[in-house]
This record gives structure tokens, C-alpha cells and sequence, in this order.
């Protein structure tokens, strides 16, 4: 549970280097800029694989020799699915029931989804290249920056994030995180039993 709070606060680190760069746009160029946020969307969405292959560490084939050493995002997703369909985060809201009684809810959109990570790994990898000549000598390399997608993407990540469970593979066991909790500033996880 250790390394688990530590990818998301690693996440948490990332995501708060995308919005400083966003709010100083002096200190570097736009096109910079946008490098440097789609480098860190990048690696947010491979912490957040490798955090779903940490927290399904136990279930059979998660820690075979190929799936250890894995770092793509996408081929993690699409193999830990293949192992347990059920092993992406859920967001979450707490709903109070009375004193030390909570009610797990799920959240609605819009959020990161398993699908939206894939095409935000492969997209940002395509934005981390400078590309053929033929793109080079099109219009398309002379594009203005336009940061609302990375801003939408940011904001799906921390709905994703911000309070989430993972349904392990015994269908019992969940595992809680709070990304940023509000008293510490720290991810926070625990281990949950389901209730029938």
C-alpha cells in the first residue's frame, strides 16, 4: 500500500507541474510548454498503470516475468484486463450515514476512463516526437498552442483520482485512496471489506 500512495503522490507532483506551468507561461515558450505537460500527462498515465499492476500484484499472472518489466501504459491496461476486468480505479464519493458511517458511491463523468487513458498515452506520445519532414512542412506544425485539452485532460485525471477504490480479484476486497487529502495534503490508502 506503501508504493501505491507513493505513485499517487507522484501523480499528485505531476499534476501540480502541469498547472504551475500553465499559470507562468513566461518562462518558456508555448510549444514548450505544451512538450512539457504532455510528457507529464504521459507519465501519469503509465503511474496509473503501473499503480492498477501494484494493487493486483496478488492476482496470478500480474508478476510474471514479461508483465514485471512492462512500462507501456496500454500494454499493462491490456493485459491486467485480460487477468481481472475489473481492475481499473473507480471514482468515488463518500455519502455520511451518521457518526464513522460512510457509503461508498460511485461518481459521474466526466472522468479518465480505462479507453480515455489508451488514447491519452497514445496521443501524448505522438505530441513527445517532432515527426516526419512531412509533418514538419505542413500546416499542421505551425498550429497555435491550445491548452484546453491538456486543462480537460488534467481535470479527468484528478476526478479519476481524487477519491477512488479498486475492487480486487476476491470480489471482497477493495482498496481506498484518497489522492490529496484535505487535513495533510498526502495520498492516502487503506484496505477496505466489502459489506453485504
Amino acid at each position: 500500500m506503501r508504493l501505491y500512495a507513493g505513485l499517487m503522490t507522484e501523480v499528485q507532483i505531476r499534476i501540480s507541474a502541469i498547472q504551475g506551468a500553465k499559470s507562468k507561461p513566461e518562462l518558456l515558450s508555448p510549444h514548450l510548454t505544451e512538450e512539457f505537460c504532455f510528457l507529464q500527462l504521459r507519465m501519469i498515465c503509465e503511474l496509473i498503470a503501473l499503480a492498477c499492476l501494484t494493487a493486483h500484484g496478488e492476482v496470478q499472472g500480474a508478476k510474471s516475468g514479461k508483465l514485471n518489466k512492462e512500462y507501456s501504459a496500454d500494454r499493462i491496461l491490456n493485459r491486467l484486463q485480460n487477468l481481472h476486468s475489473d481492475f481499473y480505479p473507480k471514482p468515488s464519493k463518500l455519502n455520511s450515514l451518521g457518526p464513522h458511517n460512510y457509503h461508498v458511491d460511485d461518481i459521474e463523468g466526466p472522468f479518465l476512463t480505462k479507453a480515455d487513458l489508451a488514447r491519452l498515452y497514445r496521443h501524448c506520445g505522438s505530441k513527445l516526437h517532432r515527426g516526419s519532414l512531412k509533418k514538419l512542412l505542413s500546416s499542421e506544425s505551425l498550429t497555435p498552442v491550445d491548452f484546453t485539452k491538456i486543462e480537460n485532460w488534467t481535470d479527468e485525471i484528478i476526478a479519476l483520482l481524487d477519491l477512488h477504490r479498486i475492487h480486487l480479484i476476491d470480489g471482497k476486497t477493495v482498496i481506498m485512496c484518497h489522492m490529496k487529502r484535505a487535513d495533510d495534503g498526502k495520498a492516502h490508502v487503506s484496505i477496505a471489506e466489502a459489506v453485504e
